[in-house]
């Protein structure tokens, strides 16, 4: 974790907090991410390197 929560979830702000809304909404990622290393790993094995080439033919 790279911050501790404030266990009372108050905020100190010195300025008006008449202009601030509180809007409390689910993350939704667009984009899932791996939860585990073992997927990670699993998505570095599926990339293709290829070890060999070969030539286009020539009526291509």
């Amino acid at each position: 974790m790279l911050m501790d929560p404030d266990p009372t979830g108050v905020i100190d702000v010195d300025e008006d907090l008449s202009d601030f809304e509180e809007e409390i909404e689910t993350f939704d990622p667009a984009e899932v991410v791996p939860s585990s290393l073992a997927e990670v790993d699993a998505i570095r094995n599926m990339r293709l390197i290829p070890s060999k080439e070969v030539e286009a033919p020539s009526y291509v």
